[in-house]
């Protein structure tokens, strides 16, 4: 009878141990599609997975930067390791430029990600070293940062020269980066 007690106490550690072990080889890398190379290898890493490139489209930008297209798990004698598919071609087509196109959701993305924007604190900031010409206290308050793209606007309070005024600031040009914009009273 020792015998048979000592065989039901190890049962269910034997099958718990089973159980655990069946969960450990079906768990799976996270998810890293749609993130780049660098940002997946990273999230690989601390997760214990290798991240292992199979396979690659394009050669426009930098491997790190490069966008995972697919991944699949495999476990190897050396370890777990994912299996990346990636696309290295610019976010954005141009011409001449392979990429995604500006009309799909990718495309899309990456334009509006190209878009150059104004912090709210450095558009205050500005206006505060524009309108306050005299000694005295000088602040600016915004709605938000503002977006370059030609005519894109935010309202912005002002307190300069001691007097506080409302105005409309409105981008009326952008080049290379640098966003002009242009004020408007309001009544």
């Amino acid at each position: 009878m020792v015998r048979i007690r000592t065989v039901f106490a190890v049962t269910p550690v034997a099958i718990a141990a089973a159980l655990a072990s069946a969960a450990v080889a079906h768990a799976s890398s996270p998810n890293v599609v749609g993130k780049t190379f660098d940002e997946a290898n990273s999230t690989l890493s601390s997760s214990g997975y290798t991240a292992v490139v199979v396979s690659t489209l394009g050669e426009r930008t930098k491997r790190g930067d490069c966008v995972v297209t697919r991944q699949q798990d495999r476990q190897t004698s050396n370890g777990r390791q994912t299996l990346l598919a990636l696309d290295c071609d610019a976010p954005l087509a141009a011409a001449g430029v392979p990429g995604n196109s500006a009309a799909s959701p990718a495309g899309r993305a990456a334009a509006a990600a190209q878009v150059t924007k104004v912090s709210k604190a450095d558009i205050e900031a500005a206006l505060v070293s524009q309108l306050a010409t005299q000694p005295g206290p000088a602040w600016a308050q915004c709605s938000d940062g503002l977006v370059g793209t030609i005519g894109s606007s935010i309202d912005c309070t002002v307190l300069a020269d001691h007097e506080k005024h409302a105005y409309t600031v409105t981008v009326s040009e952008v080049n290379d980066g640098r966003v002009s914009y242009s004020l408007e009273l309001k009544s």
